[in-house]
């Protein structure tokens, strides 16, 4: 029985010497860019819808503030969540007091314009920038008619009777 002098791992290379670098840069998000412009193309309906039925006079300096205030701390503090799955933006919290306050389709556009800002402030790409801006507008809209079906105008401006139904759609919004 004859042992070989070489180990028996050091007998096939398996990587090469050289180290091979990539051409095109590596993307963060998944989607293909027509995905991410026609979820764009749908979250700029969903603004539009919701600016018509948006009266001017709800557009106001509180409304802008509240603007600044939710760019200026969404920036800053986000909470992680488990397993690094990624973060979840306070925003969402102004987006919901936005809809208690001004109504829900004004809070349609002030979810659109914080992830808007939020974006630019990234320095992202136009397209990452439009995508993440419908993607908050979208969701919004999608809560904000999910709580108009499911139990009336209960949370629109205006309505100060709170009832059962209100404290209902306060738990199913957050």
């Amino acid at each position: 029985c004859v042992r070989s002098a070489r180990p028996p791992f050091a007998q096939v290379q398996r990587f090469p010497k050289t180290l091979v670098t990539l051409t095109t840069p590596m993307y963060k998000y998944r989607a293909p860019t027509r995905f991410m412009r026609l979820v764009g193309i749908a979250g700029a309906g969903a603004v539009t819808f919701a600016l018509s039925r948006t009266p001017v006079s709800r557009m106001g300096a509180p409304l802008l503030m509240l603007l600044l205030i939710a760019f200026v701390t969404g920036s800053r503090y986000s909470i992680p969540m488990p397993r690094g799955r990624g973060q979840v933006s306070v925003l969402n919290t102004f987006v919901l007091l936005v809809i208690l306050l001004f109504g829900g389709d004004a809070a349609v556009t002030f979810a659109a314009a914080t992830a808007l800002c939020l974006s630019l402030s990234q320095g992202r790409d136009k397209t990452v920038i439009l995508f993440d801006a419908s993607i908050s507008a979208l969701s919004t809209i999608l809560l904000v008619w999910t709580l108009r079906l499911n139990f009336g105008t209960v949370l629109e401006r205006g309505t100060t009777a709170y009832s059962y139904s209100f404290v209902e759609a306060l738990l199913l919004a957050t």
